[in-house]
Formats: structure tokens, C-alpha cells, sequence
């Protein structure tokens, strides 16, 4: 006889089983598969006794008697709606989970719209949002229409927002800045804007394309023939650095704003001008004083438009400081040497150091001379002297003629200066 052995299936409240609760015998060993059946509004919550887990179906292998129950429990209802303009995963209907269940609902917004916010038994503006049903609930997704503003540009400039497609809520009142390059400026607004306000304001009530449009300012081109003239101020412990130039015809229909002086000290890069001062545009000379001796200085200058978008303008040429200067008060005296055989013509030509030759070696000074009555080209070399000596005497001199004299200092690198004043009889 074969040996068999008790299957007793028992169940909560809420739901049945299949085969039905009861008592059932099956030979030793066998294998069953019980199927628990929910009544409405209930799920199998877990199995027990003999099985366990939650699966609907169980199967038990009889090797002894055994008792298993089928554990139902009651479920809550969720209601999950969506407003205009979008819908939701899960699909809006209404689901039954037990009670504890986490569920995941996300807002999915349809075009032309954004999700904005849950209501009913949610909040916020998260997305997904993960719902625990511990009650009969209902969440809403809510979603607002918006509108397309399509922001474009020219070439010469950009915007703030920058160019692009943008989406707002439909109504929104939306700043627009344009924002000129260097050299361009704004000249008008172009699709569902116009004018050159800037910034503008747009509602956004549509699809809406607006486009900025930047022309091109004309550069000014740099002050023309810059010169210096260097002296002493009346101290002679400081020097004055006379900066000179002339308007650009091709600056002609273009409103200035002022000149820009740069400097620097000679022997330093170009990276090293900085600007000392500023000028109008009708002023071609600038006085730059209290400089030390010990220096020199090289000068540039920019012109500067009146528009505040516009490019100043490259520098000009640049001007430096020569490097050697002539010598001070040359003066001549005559004298006469009576001696006591002839008598004798002698001029004595007298000069000053330049305290603005600081900055280099005079090795020599050359004496030039000519008659009164000749005009410049006629100098001629007379005498070369070191560059310590302060006079000359010219003698055996004709007494019916008059002389001028001129003199060139020369520094130790072999650089020339201009003449000196001219010294008359």
C-alpha cells in the first residue's frame, strides 16, 4: 500500500484558493500547485504555514503533512489624472495596489506645454514622483502651455539671451539685450520686434522669431606727422617733452571724441606704452613736463571716436626723444691781442653743457663757422674739441669780416646733434 500523506490548504479573509480550502491526500512524495485566487479589492499579500513568499501559484512537495494558507489583503484605490496639455505613465484611470505599495507616476507634457506642478494628494514640481498608497488617493499632473521665441543675430554682435530657440510660458514678458563687437553697433530689430531700444521686452504670446542687426562703425585711423621738441623747463632739473601732430583727412565724417597720449620709457617693449593723458579732438599739441633727465621717452598717439561702440584707432607712428641735444647759450666775444709786432683778430666762442644729454657721453664737440653775409649751406668745420671743453678761440681773423658760429655736440656712440644757436660777432 502506498504511503500517503495530509495537504491542508487554508486562506484569510478576501480571497480563495484553487484546488478550494480543504484537506487533501496525496501519496508521499508528490508535488502540488495551489493557486491562490483574490476576491475583489484584495491581493494575495503572502503565503504562510507550510509556503511562503507571494507568488500567486505555489507548488509543495509532499514528504510529510503539511499546512499552508493563502493571506489576502484589502487594496486602495489610486486615481491618477492629467490636466490639459499632457498625460502620465501610468496611464490617468484609476488603480488598485495594497496598502504600502510605492508607485512611480511620471508627467509626460505634450507639445507646446511643460509639466508645472502635482496637486490632489502630490505636490511639487518633481518628476517622476514615487507615491506610497497607504489610502485611497488621486494625483493630478497640471501643465502650462508655453510659446517658441526664436532669438537671431547678424554678423558684428550678439544677444543676451544668447541666439537660439527658447520656450516660455505662454504670456511671458522676456528681455532681450543686444550686445554690439567691438567696431559694430546696433541698428534695429528685425521680425516681431522693431526699433533700436535695447534692451527690448517681449510677451510671448505666440511662436515669435526676432532678429538683431548690427552695422559696422568706421574705424578712425591714427593723428598724422607726430614730432617732439624737447627742452628744459626753468628750473633745468626737468625736462619738458612737446608732443606734436596733425589731423588724418581720412578721419573726415567720422564725429571724434578726443586723442589718447601714450608712453613709455625708449628702451622698454612696445607692451609698456600706457596712457598718460587724453585731448580733444582739436587740440595737436600736448606739453607732457616735470620728466627726469635721466630718461627718454617714446610717444604714440590714437584717436578715439565720439560713437562708444567704435574700435579706437591703431596708435601712430611713434616719436622718441633724439638721443643727443645741441649745447646751450653759444655766445662769441671778440677780443684783440696787440702785441708788439701785429695785431691780432681773436673770437672766443663760449657754450654750455645740455643737462638733457644726462643720459649719453659727449666725446667731442665740432665748431662750425661762416660769414655773415652767407647763408646757412656755407658752414664749414673748423674745429674738433673734447667733449669737457666749454669754448674755442678762432684767431687770425679778419678785421673787415664778421663770423657766426654754430656748434654740434657728439656723443661716445657717434650720434650727431642739431646745431646749437648761433654765436655773432
Amino acid at each position: 500500500t502506498t504511503e500517503k500523506q495530509t495537504l491542508t490548504i487554508q486562506t484569510s479573509s478576501g480571497g480563495t484558493t484553487s484546488p478550494s480550502p480543504g484537506s487533501y491526500r496525496y501519496p508521499k512524495g508528490s508535488s502540488v500547485s495551489v493557486r491562490a485566487i483574490p476576491d475583489a479589492g484584495y491581493q494575495l499579500s503572502s503565503w504562510s504555514g507550510d509556503a511562503s513568499g507571494n507568488a500567486t501559484t505555489v507548488t509543495v512537495t509532499l514528504d510529510r503533512d503539511m499546512t499552508i494558507q493563502a493571506n489576502f489583503a484589502g487594496q486602495i484605490t489610486l486615481v491618477i489624472q492629467a490636466g490639459p496639455g499632457g498625460t502620465t505613465d501610468p496611464s490617468p484611470g484609476t488603480y488598485r495596489y495594497g496598502r504600502g505599495s510605492r508607485i512611480s507616476v511620471r508627467a509626460i507634457a505634450g507639445a507646446e506645454f511643460r509639466f508645472s506642478a502635482w496637486s490632489g494628494d502630490a505636490f511639487g514640481d518633481a518628476n517622476p514622483i514615487t507615491i506610497t498608497v497607504d489610502h485611497d488617493m488621486t494625483v493630478k499632473a497640471n501643465f502650462t502651455e508655453q510659446s517658441t521665441l526664436v532669438i537671431q543675430t547678424s554678423s558684428g554682435g550678439t544677444t543676451d539671451p544668447s541666439p537660439g530657440t527658447y520656450r516660455y510660458d505662454k504670456g511671458s514678458s522676456v528681455s532681450v539685450r543686444a550686445i554690439a563687437e567691438a567696431g559694430y553697433r546696433l541698428s534695429a530689430w528685425y521680425g516681431d520686434a522693431f526699433g533700436n531700444a535695447n534692451p527690448i521686452t517681449i510677451t510671448v504670446d505666440h511662436y515669435m522669431t526676432i532678429k538683431s542687426n548690427f552695422i559696422l562703425i568706421p574705424v578712425p585711423k591714427p593723428p598724422l606727422d607726430p614730432a617732439l621738441e624737447t627742452g628744459l623747463d626753468a628750473s633745468q632739473t626737468n625736462k619738458i617733452n612737446t608732443l606734436i601732430w596733425s589731423r588724418n583727412p581720412e578721419n573726415a565724417g567720422i564725429e571724434l571724441k578726443e586723442y589718447w597720449i601714450y608712453r613709455k620709457r625708449a628702451n622698454l617693449s612696445d607692451g609698456d606704452f600706457a596712457k598718460i593723458a587724453s585731448v580733444s579732438p582739436e587740440t595737436f599739441q600736448y606739453m607732457d613736463r616735470e620728466l627726469p633727465l635721466n630718461q627718454k621717452f617714446t610717444y604714440g598717439l590714437t584717436t578715439i571716436p565720439l560713437d562708444p561702440y567704435a574700435k579706437e584707432s591703431e596708435r601712430s607712428e611713434f616719436v622718441t626723444e633724439i638721443s643727443t641735444f645741441p649745447p646751450l647759450a653759444a655766445a662769441c666775444k671778440t677780443v684783440v691781442n696787440n702785441s708788439l709786432f701785429r695785431r691780432e683778430k681773436i673770437n672766443v666762442v663760449s657754450w654750455q653743457a645740455n643737462p638733457l644729454n644726462t643720459t649719453v657721453t659727449i666725446a667731442q664737440y665740432n665748431i662750425f663757422r661762416k660769414k655773415d653775409d652767407q647763408d646757412d649751406s656755407a658752414y664749414k668745420l673748423i674745429a674738433s674739441l673734447a667733449g669737457s671743453a666749454v669754448e674755442y678761440q678762432d684767431r687770425n681773423l679778419s678785421f673787415s669780416e664778421k663770423c657766426i658760429y654754430v656748434i654740434r655736440a657728439l656723443d661716445s656712440g657717434g650720434n650727431a646733434s642739431g646745431f646749437s644757436n648761433p654765436a655773432r660777432e
